[in-house]
């Protein structure tokens, strides 16, 4: 749950560090679009049965170093502002988080014959 909060102030730095480092339109915009994505799948995981979308941070995360080197960071602060938050979000959402129960077999348990959580439903009188 943790590493989930951490990646929404991260995501939510994104979204305001354009305006405190005076960053150029191109670098804003990027920010202001993988921001919210960032917060977006965070919230997402932070229940146990959605926690794997927070691997779309890590595709963000790349995202943004490769754009570091893509487009013209005016100001020094920013491209490190950027690759700090970057390479926070990656480690963060490479972090294996522990899984606590089941939760019915997915989509595959529709072609099954009698799937595990059709037999435990049985089982409770």
């Amino acid at each position: 749950m943790l590493i989930g909060i951490v990646n929404i102030v991260l995501g939510l730095w994104l979204m305001v560090s354009p305006f405190i480092f005076g960053m150029n339109r191109l670098t804003s915009n990027i920010n202001h679009i993988v921001g919210p994505l960032v917060i977006t799948f965070s919230i997402i995981s932070l229940w146990e049965i959605n926690r794997n979308a927070i691997k779309v941070n890590l595709l963000l995360g790349v995202w943004l170093l490769i754009a570091l080197f893509l487009f013209e960071y005016t100001k020094t602060i920013a491209f490190f502002s950027n690759g700090g938050a970057a390479c926070l979000v990656i480690i963060l959402s490479s972090i294996k988080r522990k899984g606590g129960g089941k939760f019915g077999g997915g989509w595959r348990s529709l072609f099954q014959h009698n799937p595990a959580h059709l037999r435990e439903a049985e089982k409770t009188p």
